[in-house]
């Protein structure tokens, strides 16, 4: 199996541009103290000084993680220099979260001190997400623009990148749940606009998973469908389990698990009248 070293340098610099781009995010709650264009300048030249410094980091960093995978994969892997790797790769990643560290720094210290103070406030809240409805739709608009700046990102560096499959459910669920409008702004689309449950991807760990309801119950996941014996005074046992996507109607199993338990002849004997 072959590592490919500009994929794993990709990742690695994803991995930083992600998580910076997450921690330096300043969300001041008060619209009156909103950052003004000196400021977002200074920010935005504080983003790509972080971003320059992280590359030759980066670059080790994704050397180390395939001299590990390399290791790996071969017929006796060499444990001290899976160690040596290993310390490697956490002092590359500490590096990096040292430069994160720095630019954040940096950026607080482009506010006023009344801005920090807002900051400071809004930070001891419990919670991360956003409390109202116009941050809420602010923050969901920020996500989709980040979603398809990567997909934007992918095809035009790096699309051999867009047919893994991860990047194609990222896809995916991108396309059902935002739109650009006419405007050409990023927008959440409301429930009545997505597709059938039947369809949707609710979690990139399990692309089959489905969102479904019945009665007093919704869940993600599947349907499990048990047989089991019911001879009085005898014990119950299970004699078929048949499993569905949790959107299957329940009466369209019938003639399925019918036709398995009579493929294994366990099919319920009749009740005399």
């Amino acid at each position: 199996m072959k590592i490919n070293l500009k994929i794993l340098l990709f990742i690695a610099v994803f991995i930083f541009a992600v998580s910076a781009a997450q921690a330096q995010t300043i969300n001041l709650p008060d619209a009156k103290m909103s950052l003004s264009a000196a400021q977002l300048e200074t920010i935005k030249d504080i983003r790509a000084k972080a971003a320059r410094e992280a590359v030759p980091t980066a670059l080790r960093l994704a050397a180390t993680i395939k001299q590990i995978y390399t290791n790996m994969l071969t017929d006796k892997p060499d444990a001290k220099l899976r160690a040596r790797l290993s310390k490697q790769m956490t002092d590359n990643t500490v590096q990096l979260l040292l430069i994160k560290g720095q630019s954040i720094r940096e950026m607080v210290n482009a506010l006023t001190p009344e801005q920090k103070r807002m900051l400071k406030s809004e930070m001891e809240k419990p919670g991360a997400m956003p409390r109202t409805d116009p941050a809420r739709e602010d923050y969901a608009r920020q996500v989709g623009e980040d979603g398809f700046y990567l997909l934007k990102l992918l095809g035009d560096q790096q699309p051999d990148l867009l047919k893994l499959e991860q990047v194609a459910i990222l896809e995916r669920v991108w396309q059902r749940h935002y739109t650009r409008r006419e405007d050409g702004e990023v927008y959440l689309r409301p429930t009545v606009e997505l597709a059938k449950a039947a369809t949707a991807i609710e979690s990139p760990y399990d692309t089959e998973a489905r969102f479904s309801t019945k009665r007093d119950l919704s869940w993600t996941g599947y349907k499990v469908h048990l047989s089991e014996t019911c001879d009085e005074q005898l014990p119950r046992l299970i004699t078929n389990v048949h499993t569905t996507v949790a959107t299957t109607q329940d009466v369209s199993c019938t003639d399925d698990i019918h036709k398995q338990m009579q493929a294994n002849n366990l099919l319920p004997g009749e009740t005399p009248g």
